[in-house]
């Protein structure tokens, strides 16, 4: 039942997400819809460039191995 819940209010939080802030921003911002667009792929382009910076720093400093 746990699960379920869990479910329920994942999708619930990705729903509004992924509909609501488009147009949040939209009437936020006033700008066209690719402006928006791009405001919106900032929250989903900020981990992919954090994941990278990560992995760089670690592979700089040699700090990639598995298991020691």
């Amino acid at each position: 039942m746990k699960l379920v819940a869990l479910n329920f209010f994942y999708q619930t939080g990705d729903y509004g997400y992924t509909l609501w802030l488009p147009s949040i921003l939209k009437n936020l911002t006033g700008t066209n819809m690719a402006g928006v667009g791009l405001l919106a792929a900032i929250p989903f382009d900020l981990p992919l460039f954090w994941g990278y910076m990560r992995f760089r720093g670690s592979a700089t400093v040699q700090e990639n191995a598995v298991c020691g």
